[in-house]
């Protein structure tokens, strides 16, 4: 008969079982962050999805042998900017059986039918030329309804088994942006006194450089400050929304705004209210930019030197703004935004300019029609170094 033992010796028991698995948990856990960051990110952009079932299953199959590891979709809508679930659902599972990680790039501020419905959530911004304020359809991220709105969304797609959620490149506060009723509420509190568009915008006769922050006063300083830290507080909130639905390691990302002349990251604070140190310091896990390499090829009077020279600069600004090659991925399109064709030597000396940042992430967007073989894919995402 076996006889059962004293209470005071079970509980240390239990208590150092419970320790250890969670050390194992811990452990584990570690292990699979530690791969993570030693595996760079080769990804594909996906700009269309082909529309059925069995078509998209052959498109993401197909992608198995492009030495790439994770595709990157825009969120499907349906026709009232609710998130199409169905479809994401069936485009979260064909990827993770083709053995691709999947990262979902989610608006934040751009939804027109949601506007309609709450006209109320909607920015306004000062106009220059007129001096006057104006509506704009954008998401004021000074009304907690539509950042909560917002983060509802994150944790519902990240229940969905996706393997990351990635901020949309409308994430960013223009440089006139940030007008609302709310918003100047919010300045005149923390600032003690009226705000003015007339004296938030006066600019300094004699400034001392050619940056917005040369060129204005102490006033467009400080609210620049109140807006960055709304944008913080938005992503903390999503990010936080978005861990506590999904239970388990998960990828939040943002999008990184690379508009050359600009070239560092005190500049796409002053211009964007886009605070890198900012969201350093909130453990962000991806930055990511797409750079239109076709744009600069495109420029009236400039030779293919000058736009290689000018891809460079775009580059070095992306990642000496973010500072951490390990969390950035720079992605090149295949198929350009406007339709236009890029030809396979473009995209290979482009990489080539990529490359030189050993532990970056490198991207290419592509659809179902315009795409790169296979084996070209192959040769561009291998790492002569690793």
């Amino acid at each position: 008969m076996m006889i059962p033992r004293p209470l005071h010796h079970t509980l240390p028991l239990i208590r150092i079982y419970n320790c250890l698995s969670v050390l194992a948990v811990l452990l584990f856990l570690s292990a699979a962050v530690a791969d993570a960051a030693a595996e760079p990110i080769n990804a594909l952009l996906l700009r269309d999805i082909p529309p059925s079932y069995s078509e998209c299953d052959r498109f993401l199959s197909s992608l198995q042998d492009t030495g790439a590891n994770t595709v990157i979709i825009e969120l499907p809508f349906l026709s009232d900017d609710r998130p199409d679930l169905f479809s994401l659902h069936n485009l979260v599972y064909l990827a993770h059986r083709a053995g691709l990680k999947i990262l979902v790039i989610l608006p934040i501020r751009q939804y027109p039918s949601i506007l309609t419905q709450h006209p109320e959530w909607a920015d306004r911004e000062y106009d220059p030329n007129s001096g006057s304020i104006r509506e704009i359809r954008k998401l004021d991220l000074f009304v907690d309804d539509a950042v909560k709105y917002m983060a509802s969304i994150a944790a519902n797609l990240s229940e969905y088994s996706i393997d990351g959620i990635l901020l949309s490149d409308d994430f960013m506060y223009g440089t006139f942006e940030g007008m609302s009723k709310q918003a100047i509420q919010e300045s005149e509190k923390r600032l003690g006194t009226d705000v003015k568009p007339k004296v938030l915008f006066k600019r300094n006769e004699k400034p001392a450089g050619n940056s917005l922050s040369d060129q204005y006063g102490a006033q467009f300083q400080s609210w620049v400050a109140i807006k960055r830290d709304r944008m913080l507080e938005t992503y903390d909130t999503i990010r936080k929304a978005v861990q506590s639905a999904a239970k388990r390691p998960i990828i939040t990302g943002v999008t990184v705004p690379v508009i050359l002349p600009i070239s560092s990251a005190e500049e796409l604070l002053t211009r964007y209210a886009f605070d890198m140190s900012g969201l350093k310091r909130l453990n962000v896990d991806l930055y990511w930019t797409v750079i239109e390499v076709r744009n600069y090829r495109d420029t009236p009077g400039m030779s293919y030197k000058q736009s290689l020279e000018l891809l460079s600069r775009a580059v070095h600004s992306a990642v000496t703004s973010i500072r951490d090659e390990s969390k950035t991925v720079i992605i090149i399109p295949a198929a350009a935004a406007g339709g236009y064709t890029v030809t396979l030597s473009e995209l290979e000396e482009s990489t080539s300019l990529l490359k030189h940042n050993r532990e970056i992430g490198l991207g290419y967007a592509m659809t179902p029609l315009k795409r790169p073989a296979s084996l070209f894919l192959q040769k561009m995402f291998r790492r002569i170094d690793r």
